[in-house]
């Protein structure tokens, strides 16, 4: 982790440690805009910034070769609150640091074999009765709460600061993964959790999202994926799918709208990712935006992007939280993108698209077994965000050599097929998939700015090639 300073200005970037300033949760606030007031770094000085301090990795001590201190990824987003920053580490830990020096003013070290959160930690301001506390869940399927200032264990939440998320989970499957990927959402005296597992497998340990006391770890309630019997849309399954398949999950980070009591969540793709012959139906909550009532877990609504997921087009981006102005009137609205490069814009209390959403046909598989969606969504607002097809007349010759590897690979496979937005996957020959897997956009999400009214998405033209 890198923090940087303007060069000639005798403070960092993040000097004036006060509320304004902090950054508490994973997408700044917990309706997850990633909006910052701040000024100090503009457009005319942001050229000058220069590294003030990094911790974190230091290439001469690493060993490469150790077999029981491997490093990780991360994909963490540190968060500052009263002075103090917090983030989960490659090395195995969860450090507390000094925002001006980037010294070290605890650690709490997981050991060798433990990863740290993937995407960060969850703070929680503590009440009258509790101080801050820093909420982490690990590789291992265990969530610890540590004491914000101290960084100890905090006694009398789960056993002795550990809460095991596996319990009443994972029993079938007890060598399956199965851990809290994004950093937990906080409503009222709750903390909330979704999962993440196998994604490939349709076998594994529900993907379950939870709400538990913040004092005490204690369960209140569970949200179902997949639906069980006598719940809303166990029919999109095959019957009793729900007893052995683990996805679709929760792996992203949820957003809270706390005047309402509704919790947003970004629900994943079902397995297998990419042939759904053993789970013919539209295949509910997968690839779906859905809100909770945060107090109880109950569903007030949801709204799948993709039917029938056989792209891997999880919906996993932060649903962000905005206002729009249509005819005058103010509409508090959930901001939702996906991997198929597509934007809606939906209403918080009903879950409708703002705008109008077409259900158009799609390309049909030719997969034996398989039964994809007739008909996928489309907003009529805004235009795509990422291309959607490609023709084998767009292939690419702007460098000899470049051109020359793309159409012999072209010709090697048999050429460039593409129906179309939605192309499925063919067991006859490749189809070129426009977004591949990897979107268009991906979990990162969007950013809003309040002030001017604009949403602003990182989004990629790269498609996918295969055959079934």
């Amino acid at each position: 982790m890198s923090i940087f300073q303007i060069a000639g200005l005798a403070t960092t970037v993040i000097l004036g440690l006060n509320g304004q300033t902090d950054w508490p949760a994973y997408g700044h606030d917990q309706g997850g805009q990633r909006y910052s007031p701040l000024t100090q770094i503009n457009t005319k000085n942001v050229s000058r910034l220069k590294p003030a301090w990094q911790y974190g990795i230091d290439p001469g001590k690493i060993d490469l070769n150790s077999a029981t201190r491997s490093l990780t990824a991360t994909e963490a987003v540190p968060i500052m609150v009263d002075g103090l920053l917090y983030t989960p580490t490659v090395q195995h830990s969860i450090v507390a640091l000094d925002p001006e020096t980037g010294k070290e003013v605890w650690k709490y070290d997981l050991g060798n074999t433990v990863g740290a959160p993937l995407r960060g930690v969850t703070y929680w301001a503590g009440d009258k009765d509790h101080r801050p506390r820093i909420l982490a869940g690990l590789s291992d399927g265990r969530l610890i709460a540590l004491d914000a200032k101290t960084g100890k264990l905090v006694p009398g939440f789960g056993k002795e600061g550990t809460l095991d998320l596996r319990a009443g989970v994972t029993e079938k499957f007890l060598t399956a993964p199965y851990h809290l990927s994004s950093p937990a959402a906080i409503y009222r005296n709750l903390f909330i959790t979704g999962a993440q597992g196998k994604e490939d497998d349709p076998d594994g340990p529900a993907m379950d999202v939870r709400g538990w006391e913040l004092s005490t770890g204690k369960l209140v309630w569970t949200f179902h994926t997949i639906p069980h019997p006598g719940e809303p849309g166990y029919e999109t399954w095959p019957a009793d799918n729900w007893k052995t398949a683990g996805s679709p999950a929760n792996w992203g980070a949820a957003t809270v709208d706390a005047q309402r009591g509704l919790i947003f969540l970004p629900v994943g793709q079902p397995a297998a990712q990419y042939y759904g012959g053993a789970r013919h139906g539209q295949n509910l909550y997968s690839s779906s935006i859905v809100a909770l009532d945060a107090s109880t877990g109950k569903i007030k609504w949801h709204f799948q992007l993709t039917h029938h997921d056989v792209w891997d087009y999880d919906a996993e981006a932060a649903p962000t939280l905005m206002e729009v102005t249509r005819d005058g009137k103010k509409i508090p609205v959930v901001v939702a993108v996906s991997k198929p490069g597509l934007m809606f814009f939906l209403d918080r209390e009903t879950g409708k698209s703002v705008y109008p959403v077409e259900e158009r046909p799609v390309p049909q598989s030719d997969v034996p077994g398989e039964q994809t969606s007739p008909t996928q969504p489309f907003p009529a607002k805004p235009p795509a965000l990422a291309r959607t097809s490609m023709r084998p007349d767009e292939i690419f010759t702007g460098e000899p050599e470049h051109g020359k590897f793309c159409q012999d690979l072209a010709a090697k496979i048999g050429g460039l097929h593409n129906l179309g937005p939605y192309t499925p996957y063919s067991s006859t020959e490749f189809r070129l998939i426009f977004p591949g897997q990897q979107g268009g956009p991906n979990y990162g999400g969007v950013s809003v700015d309040p002030k001017l009214g604009y949403v602003f998405v990182n989004s990629r033209n790269v498609a996918g090639i295969g055959r079934l």
